[in-house]
């Protein structure tokens, strides 16, 4: 068995799902000091190109991340920022606001002002961000004691959930059980948002055998038309990354009777359907994706 020292502590490298976790660690940390020695965001781009296109978007999520806390420490204007989000387009544009949260989250800032011009579709991923920073480095007081942040806004709870669902994935990775005691720990109203992000954090990562994925599927019990969405979510962002796997790709079929490409089709068709109050527009285009996923789920 081989081991990696990582940030939140030694991670086996036995099964695909920690391989695969292994990988994404050593590519985070690794862009994350060359973002910081680089003289440019040009120069960031460059190395972020070279990654291999499978986790690229993981890289510039710690690109993001890196960029966001420069742009932060010296005032409110995120200049940085917003150039590597021009320059990723929507290939890597959900990453990218991740990475944002990650650096909110680190500096413990709200995100209210950050987040109120961007994306309808995009912004509340800011605050998954920070659900997933918060699960990882502030694990007792986000999961075991189930806290959300006095910075954050109701409205914004949902997806810190949401990223704090994804942060139960990589503790519990692919142990169906322990990812059910986990999210068993939370109110009845917080766990959809929870397996929502289980499931994107299981169809992006990959590595599951189809058993641990039958497993994890039973484990959701009530909730699985919201890990089946956490899957649409997933293979919508490898899609528009240009980095569709196969390991995702079987997530989903093994979750629904959809596969990569038509869920994210589904996910696009959802888009007009979406709209509403302001500021509920990511709200909606979930709830639509997960009630038609419902009637496509095994």
């Amino acid at each position: 068995m081989v081991l990696q020292k990582g940030h939140t502590g030694l991670i086996s490298s036995d099964s695909g799902v920690e391989r695969n976790m292994a990988r994404i660690m050593a590519i985070f940390q690794r862009i994350q000091a060359e973002t910081a020695n680089a003289k440019s965001v040009d120069v960031v781009v460059e190395l972020l190109q070279r990654e291999d296109s499978e986790y690229r978007s993981i890289a510039y999520e710690a690109a993001a991340m890196e960029l966001a806390l420069v742009d932060l420490s010296d005032g409110i204007s995120l200049d940085r920022w917003y150039s590597l989000c021009e320059a990723s387009g929507m290939q890597h544009d959900v990453h990218t606001h991740v990475g944002l949260g990650w650096a909110l989250a680190k500096l413990q800032k709200s995100p209210s002002k950050y987040i109120e011009n961007l994306q309808p579709l995009l912004k509340w991923r800011v605050v998954d961000g920070m659900g997933y920073y918060f699960g990882l480095f502030n694990k007792r007081r986000t999961l075991s004691q189930q806290e959300i942040p006095a910075l954050l806004k109701e409205e914004a709870h949902a997806s810190f959930d949401q990223g704090a669902g994804r942060s139960i994935w990589y503790m519990c990775k692919a142990n169906s059980k322990q990812l059910e005691a986990s999210v068993e720990n939370f109110s009845s109203e917080r766990r959809p948002n929870l397996w929502r992000g289980i499931g994107i954090a299981c169809a992006y990562v990959g590595g599951c055998t189809g058993e641990e994925l039958a497993a994890v599927y039973q484990s959701a019990g009530d909730y699985q038309k919201q890990l089946a969405c956490g899957a649409v979510l997933a293979c919508r962002a490898r899609h528009f990354a240009e980095a569709p796997t196969e390991s995702s790709n079987e997530v989903i079929k093994a979750w629904s009777i959809l596969d990569a490409e038509e869920a994210t089709q589904l996910s696009v068709d959802m888009e007009s359907d979406s709209a509403g109050t302001e500021g509920n527009e990511y709200e909606n285009w979930i709830r639509r994706i997960a009630d038609s996923v419902e009637s496509r789920i095994h």
